[in-house]
């Protein structure tokens, strides 16, 4: 008799349109991230949404033709990347997306691995069929260079490089039984049984989670006093009861000092040193912004703007925003 929905018409208000016309795959998904919604409530802020860069703004950011049609090339197929180009897409810019790997996604591919993250790959499918039904050129399988790029001859480039996972400079980081998290979500790194992920942040306490419920025994290192500082409050209480319940072990106060042959040497803040039997070491010490191109590209066009993780690692909702707001001011 009645279905009742909060946050899934906050993401997308055209909703029940959309399936009322057939086409769910033109529904914006919520992400259940409260990142936005929830969490400015607290703040007495102005509601916001981490997929929806006009929610709260819906007059501001209303799309409008572009007063001088341009050829824009956007450098990367992640969620900034794609926000940018389908909105420039929108407002009538001929725009070419240039991603180097074999599909687009960036980051939120090995993010939508984790079966608890289904609402990602919502998300990200939702972003290629915007992409697709805004006409946009798509190359794949291409990295970008400085050459490639000018031989588009583009009137503005939007760099959205995204960011490639921190590798620490710790003794035994380079042996084969040590990965990283996305190389673990990617099916690039294959963990043992016994699993060390270094790095308590929501992006190493997921991949725990994600190899827990495989049946492998996962241990977290982190180094604070706590875990999963960077997620909203009540995404990380869920996120905590699911370590907790796959029986995720966590060790805080603790820095990783040396990776050995089935075993890892650890300290405390005493620099009381301790080791932990481990198979394999997972690595989630934070991103690195991919700017190698953004100097040359400078010096070569006269308009370049950077977004997302290239700009500053940081979410999803950064991400979409800053590509709404590029979108909207070429």
């Amino acid at each position: 008799d009645l279905i009742a929905m909060g946050r899934a018409l906050i993401a997308d208000p055209a909703l029940p349109g959309k399936l009322a016309s057939g086409h769910p795959e033109d529904i914006r998904t919520c992400l259940r991230c409260n990142d936005g919604c929830s969490s400015r409530g607290p703040l007495i802020r102005t509601q916001r949404c981490a997929v929806n860069a006009e929610v709260g703004r819906e007059r501001q950011m209303r799309l409008h033709p572009a007063f001088r049609v341009k050829h824009v090339c956007v450098v990367g197929g992640g969620p900034a990347g794609m926000e940018a180009a389908r909105i420039l897409a929108a407002r009538k810019h001929k725009v070419t997306l240039i991603e180097k790997e074999k599909e687009l996604g960036g980051h939120l591919l090995p993010g939508s691995v984790p079966e608890f993250k289904q609402e990602v790959r919502g998300f990200l499918n939702y972003l290629r069929t915007e992409v697709r039904k805004a006409g946009v050129e798509v190359l794949l399988n291409q990295p970008a260079t400085l050459d490639s790029v000018r031989g588009l001859k583009p009137d503005a480039v939007v760099l959205a490089a995204g960011s490639s996972l921190h590798i620490p400079d710790i003794p035994g980081v380079a042996q084969p039984f040590v990965g990283t998290a996305i190389d673990v979500l990617a099916g690039q790194f294959q963990p043992g049984e016994r699993v060390a992920v270094v790095g308590g942040a929501a992006v190493g306490c997921e991949v725990a989670a994600h190899l827990a419920s495989q049946g492998r025994k996962v241990t977290v290192i982190e180094m604070l006093p706590d875990i999963i500082l960077d997620l909203e409050a009540r995404a990380r209480v869920t996120l905590l009861q699911l370590l907790q319940e796959k029986k995720v072990e966590v060790r805080l106060n603790v820095r990783l000092e040396e990776i050995g042959p089935r075993k890892i040497r650890v300290a405390d803040r005493n620099w009381q040193e301790s080791e932990i039997p481990v198979d394999s070491v997972v690595l989630a010490l934070g991103l690195r912004s991919n700017q190698e191109l953004l100097e040359p590209l400078k010096r070569n066009f006269a308009e370049v703007h950077v977004i997302g993780d290239c700009l500053e690692p940081r979410k999803i909702y950064q991400a979409i925003h800053e590509g709404a707001f590029v979108g909207r001011a070429i």
